[in-house]
């Protein structure tokens, strides 16, 4: 009969007997403390085997024998500790602790940032759960230069670190050589003295003063034009540049952030560290409190514009539109271009709900996302060490200026940054010029709501100065966005986009805010917030700029346009007319609203169009022709009896709800259901839809405005409370000094 090997014996690592005496774990000691590991005997069994044996070990616990406590040797010191009943735990691999990071702020793709394997190389991984405790009294130019930490108590530890041991060590002594090599992190030599390929984590709970200095480039193109074929014409008619240009237009910016954050050191070889600053997930912060999260701005955003960059600027303009002199138009609006950067910065910093912030994409994030990405020089260790300094005092913002380490571009933050208030040049009915030189001489250049400089060409009924004003307030357009890639460039959905604003004028701008109401509870805060921003500032402009993705737009329906069809055939139309009716009732508070029908349009169109029998009544089995509107005269007086409106406002607002049920007709052919029209027949309609804006805007007070009830009937019918499947976001951007609000609406 075989015996059982005995159970191997756990072994013990005495710190201040067994460490090297500039090891962390011996010089930062405090008091008299004396702490003890001992680490489990799945581990002990391989202790006199090489270490590269012990890789197929089960990870070991180490039981602390006796405590430990650590303060770093910094102007804000940090206390690190380690209790009997912290969790911490051994183990032995050819790669390095797992290091799993969101490759960006809003991605759920993540990429392994282990190191290893390597040959000759084996890895002791140390977990250990420490407890941070920072100076409460310490002051840093962010605030409270407190850096802090509870332990987890979960599966994540606060702390790892992986020591690259050579394969052919004894398990026993590469274990020692482990805990001799440990480091503490925010110590000031931490960099300096890990061994080359070791790998050091820790999170924390903190409030770090950041800094950024941003250089704005020109991130897309998009083309605008009142029909679908359009922009697909406009797109072709560019000669789109490589890569993303530079724009010439920089900001500074200081800000606060507080969280639950992760460093992660990775020493890279004899010259240069590297230095992670990430979020922590979601799972690592289990018992972390006392924190309040969110970012602040520590000041005013600058953004400045020189004379050179205007020229870089112009330069890239041209470089795009392969034009010059192009470039000088944009050059011309460009205090309003650096106004819209500095107001989408804020928004981006901002972490009031709703809005499409850095704080919101971030809390979205559930697990580890990098914010920092640092090189450090260790040639020059006194910078490093100052640098290293700096963050322990929570002042990244100083470790970042003293030049000890270096942001890399395209970092989380920065890269984010760069997207979300990156410029985009608006390109409107391009494919109308003959060429695209004649295009630029008879373009005008406007900054639009969502703060980008906009090409506008001359289409004809633009150029009428009633319709100016009421486009001014009112806008229709479709939209395709041109993003670089390489030699190509990838083209999106064709958006349909409707703007609506209001200036100096509350009681317009609370219909704006009324008009949403129509999606339902989903956007309650969002329409909360249009109105108290329009009553508090009466002289502030309001801008909502709503995009309806293909995918909102193909839901609409229409009934089919064919004469002398049966009543039954009109109940797509009917549900449109119902629509717009209950958004002008919403919108504008009119009484004799609550007397129109679809069968009172129908018999009123009849008499308009002559569909009406020997003795003068509409044909009762006809379908009336929404498409064509007869003299409003052929009505006879007998219909206008019982009204609560004057015969005037309904023959205004009958051919209205036509225009309306005809505008859902359209779009849905232009989203591919019915066949497609042509160049020309889509100019006639465009010019028919600006007619129709200018005549509502500066006609009748009476009669209804189509900006706002259009907008509502549209979103009732692609996204509202009763249509299934449809997806509303929203983001807020209100201006720094109050003078604007705007509210941006995606339907998809």
């Amino acid at each position: 009969m075989s015996i059982p090997a005995p159970a191997a014996t756990p072994f013990t690592i005495d710190v201040t007997k067994d460490l090297q005496d500039t090891s962390h774990l011996v010089s930062l000691l405090k008091g008299n403390l004396k702490p003890i590991f001992e680490v489990g005997s799945e581990l002990a069994r391989f202790g006199k085997q090489p270490v590269s044996a012990a890789t197929k070990a089960q990870p070991a616990k180490i039981t602390i024998k006796a405590p430990g406590q650590w303060t770093t040797r910094t102007k804000t010191p940090i206390v690190f500790d380690l209790s009997l009943t912290a969790n911490c735990q051994i183990s032995i691999s050819d790669k390095s602790c797992k290091l799993n990071i969101a490759k960006s702020i809003d991605s759920d793709a993540t990429e392994d940032g282990c190191v290893g394997p390597t040959s000759g190389i084996t890895y002791v991984n140390i977990d250990m759960d420490f407890h941070l405790q920072g100076d409460a009294n310490a002051s840093g130019s962010s605030g409270t230069a407190s850096i802090t930490g509870k332990a987890t108590g979960s599966e994540v530890t606060t702390y790892s670190f992986s020591y690259p041991a050579k394969s052919n060590t004894e398990t026993l002594a590469a274990v020692k050589e482990a805990f001799s090599n440990l480091v503490i992190p925010f110590e000031p030599n931490c960099a300096l003295v890990m061994p080359n390929g070791a790998v050091c984590r820790l999170n924390f709970d903190a409030t770090l003063g950041f800094e950024l200095d941003a250089t704005y480039g020109i991130t897309s193109y998009q083309f605008s034009a009142p029909w679908v074929d359009a922009v697909n014409l406009s797109m072709e008619k560019l000669s789109l540049p490589q890569g993303k240009l530079d724009a010439g237009l920089s900001a500074s910016f200081g800000y606060t952030h507080s969280d639950h954050f992760g460093m992660i050191v990775k020493r890279l070889g004899a010259s240069s560290a590297e230095l992670d600053v990430i979020r922590s997930a979601e799972n690592e912060t289990v018992g972390s409190g006392g924190i309040t999260v969110g970012i602040s701005s520590a000041g005013t955003v600058n953004a400045t514009i020189n004379p050179q960059a205007l020229t870089q600027l112009s330069g890239a303009v041209d470089n795009i539109t392969r034009i010059h002199g192009s470039g000088a138009k944009v050059a011309k609006v460009a205090g309003d271009v650096q106004s819209s950067l500095v107001s989408k910065t804020n928004t981006w910093l901002s972490t009031h709900k709703g809005d499409a912030g850095l704080m919101v994409s971030l809390s979205r994030q559930k697990k580890r996302a990098s914010l920092y990405k640092f090189t450090v020089d260790l040639t020059k260790a006194d910078l490093a060490k100052q640098s290293w300094s700096a963050l322990a005092d929570a002042d990244w913002r100083q470790a970042m200026n003293i030049g000890g380490m270096k942001l890399l571009p395209g970092s989380g933050v920065d890269n984010e940054l760069k997207r979300s208030v990156g410029v985009s040049l608006h390109f409107f009915n391009l494919f109308k010029a003959t060429t695209t030189d004649v295009y630029f001489q008879k373009s005008l250049v406007e900054i639009g709501p969502d703060g980008n400089p906009r090409f506008l060409f001359d289409v004809g009924e633009e150029s009428d100065v009633e319709t100016k004003k009421a486009m001014h307030k009112c806008r229709f357009h479709f939209v395709a966005t041109a993003i670089p890639d390489g030699n190509t460039v990838t083209k999106g959905d064709v958006d349909l986009c409707i703007e609506l604003c209001e200036t100096d004028k509350p009681n317009e701008a609370h219909k704006i805010a009324l008009s949403i109401g129509s999606l339902g509870p989903v956007v309650k805060d969002t329409q909360d917030a249009m109105t108290q921003f329009s009553a508090a500032n009466k002289n502030s402009t309001l801008n909502l700029v709503t995009t309806f993705k293909k995918s909102a737009y193909q839901r609409l329906t229409c009934s089919p346009y064919i004469k002398d069809k049966p009543p039954d055939d009109q109940q797509e139309d009917k549900k449109n007319f119902e629509a717009f009716v209950e958004a002008c009732r919403s919108i504008e508070q009119f009484v004799w609203l609550q007397a129109i029908s679809y069968d009172q349009w129908a018999k009123f169109n009849k008499y308009c169009n002559g569909i009406i029998d020997s003795g003068g009544d509409p044909l009762p089995g006809a379908s009336p022709s929404r498409r064509g509107f007869g003299p409003v005269g052929a009505v006879p007086d007998s219909f206008f009896n019982n009204w609560h409106a004057s015969e005037e406002q309904i023959k205004a607002f009958y051919p209205d709800c036509a225009s309306f049920m005809n505008l859902c007709d359209d779009l849905h052919t232009l989203a591919g259901l019915v066949a497609q029209l042509d160049e020309q027949q889509t100019m006639t309609a465009w010019n028919n839809v600006l007619k129709f804006i200018t005549h509502l805007v500066k006609g009748d007070a009476a009669l209804v405005d189509i900006g706002e009830p259009v907008a509502s009937a549209l979103m009732a019918r692609c996204a509202g409370p009763a249509v299934p499947g449809a997806v509303v976001s929203t983001q807020l951007n209100p201006s720094a000094d109050k003078k604007s609000f705007t509210c941006t609406l995606t339907l998809s």
